[in-house]
């Protein structure tokens, strides 16, 4: 279920079996532009930064779902070729998630870090490793 933030659509995810809550990015972005927002003298570049990110991420997202659709029924002859691209493009989305996920755990540990900026952050933790401990939520 691709969701926003939203507690009742948490709580369904926790509470059926094998539902699975799936946080919109762009509700994700939001919370970084805002944060940069709420003090753009310090939080400029750090918000730059992140949207830059985002953009890998979803370039590397837009890649990946062109190289599954091509991949699906590849002309005839085309197969290795489909299925190649198809792997490098889940190489370029798994790179720029762990971007994201190293990026996210060093500034989360940073002193004095501004308070939007952790409050985006943590929004980066409700990704099935992190909070909440059912696993049952992605971003």
């Amino acid at each position: 279920m691709s969701t926003d933030f939203y507690r009742v659509y948490e709580s369904a995810g926790n509470k059926a079996g094998g539902l699975v809550n799936l946080y919109c990015l762009a509700h994700v972005r939001r919370h970084f532009v805002r944060a940069g927002d709420a003090n753009p003298e310090q939080l400029r570049y750090w918000t730059e930064k992140w949207l830059d990110r985002f953009r890998v991420l979803y370039r590397a997202h837009d890649e990946l779902t062109a190289a599954w659709h091509g991949s699906t029924a590849p002309a005839r002859g085309q197969e290795t070729a489909a299925a190649e691209r198809l792997e490098k493009a889940n190489r370029a989305w798994d790179a720029a998630i762990g971007v994201i996920d190293a990026e996210r755990k060093k500034q989360a540990q940073a002193p004095g870090l501004q308070e939007p900026a952790k409050k985006a952050l943590a929004t980066l933790d409700r990704d099935g490793t992190g909070s909440p401990p059912t696993g049952t939520t992605r971003w």
